[in-house]
């Protein structure tokens, strides 16, 4: 499950920038995208779930499915990254 779920965000990821309509020069679908660069996505429904997508400036991914009833969560994720993770894994000496 998580190699399709990887295989997943890769291939949405690279179809939004590639798709990206603020550029000027488009990339190649499958090219190498620079970390912050081009656009994104931060969630998206299926008839049975919503996939909510944080890809942060560490380059740490936090996915959450939920039901597709859920509203926005990306500042929950934003929360969990900044509260949870920066804290207790990135200040962290011995991780």
């Amino acid at each position: 499950d998580a190699k399709m779920m990887f295989g997943l965000l890769f291939s949405l990821k690279n179809i939004c920038t590639a798709i990206d309509p603020t550029r000027e020069v488009k990339r190649p679908l499958g090219a190498p995208t620079p970390h912050g660069a081009g656009c994104s996505f931060s969630s998206f429904t299926t008839d049975c779930y919503k996939l909510h997508y944080l890809d942060s400036p560490s380059g740490i991914k936090i996915v959450l499915n939920t039901s597709t009833d859920v509203g926005n969560l990306e500042k929950a994720l934003w929360t969990i990254y900044s509260s949870l993770y920066c804290e207790y894994m990135v200040k962290n000496p011995l991780w």
